[in-house]
Order: structure tokens, then C-alpha cells, then sequence
């Protein structure tokens, strides 16, 4: 039998592989496309997934070239339907030619579950 933390350690890289196969599906069935950094066109930069240590709750952060995301909705209903530990999805706006990761804004898709204000980590601190 799995220890709790042998149990929380491998859910996520199987969580990551259904649900990047799911999202990139669903991406496709809607035309939207991934970012092309050689054209400089298209939609999705980056995905990535943070699990709550304690929690076990799954953020999902969509890296884009803008905030407005088609069928949003339909994703976050798909998504949290199929993955039920998942309590935050953001999008996160980059549309800088650029090799950094995660743009200054971000905004959040479906919040819920989570206790106390939502932070987000982009690099920068929020006085600056």
C-alpha cells in the first residue's frame, strides 16, 4: 500500500499527462492555436500545474499572448468536471517576444475551495 506522500507525488505527473492530452484536444477542437515563437502568432505559450502541498488542491495556469481566452467556460467546466482537485484556473497574459515564462498580469478563469486571497507568484514583487 502507497504512503499518503508516495499517493500525492505521483498523482500529479498522471494528472499532467490526461489533462495536457485533454487540454491540447480541446484546443484543437475550438481552433485554438499554440504560440509559434518564430511567427510570433497563436495563443497558448505555456500550461503549468501546482499542487498544494497540504491541500492537495490543482491550480492550472494557461500562459497566453491575451487575456481573453475563447470557450472558456466550457474549459473550466471540462476541466474541474474530469479533475476534481482542481480549485484555480488563471490565465496569464505574455505577449512579450520573449523567452520568460510568465507575463506581470493575470487573471483568474474559476476560483473555488480556496481559502484566503489569491496570490499570484509572476516574478515581480507587487510594490515594485
Amino acid at each position: 500500500m502507497k504512503t499518503a506522500s508516495a499517493r500525492k507525488s505521483t498523482a500529479l505527473p498522471r494528472l499532467s499527462q490526461s489533462e495536457n492530452a485533454g487540454l491540447c484536444s480541446f484546443f484543437a477542437a475550438h481552433g485554438i492555436q499554440p504560440y509559434d515563437e518564430e511567427s510570433g502568432k497563436g495563443l497558448v505559450r505555456h500550461i503549468f500545474l501546482r499542487r498544494g502541498t497540504h491541500s492537495g488542491q490543482i491550480m492550472v495556469c494557461l500562459v497566453c499572448t491575451r487575456a481573453k481566452l475563447p470557450h472558456a467556460e466550457e474549459l473550466c467546466r471540462a476541466l474541474t468536471s474530469q479533475f476534481s482537485d482542481i480549485a484555480t484556473i488563471l490565465i496569464n497574459v505574455n505577449a512579450r517576444n520573449t523567452n520568460v515564462i510568465l507575463g506581470s498580469e493575470t487573471h483568474p478563469l474559476r476560483r473555488s475551495g480556496a481559502a484566503g486571497p489569491l496570490v499570484v507568484l509572476s516574478g515581480q514583487h507587487p510594490g515594485r
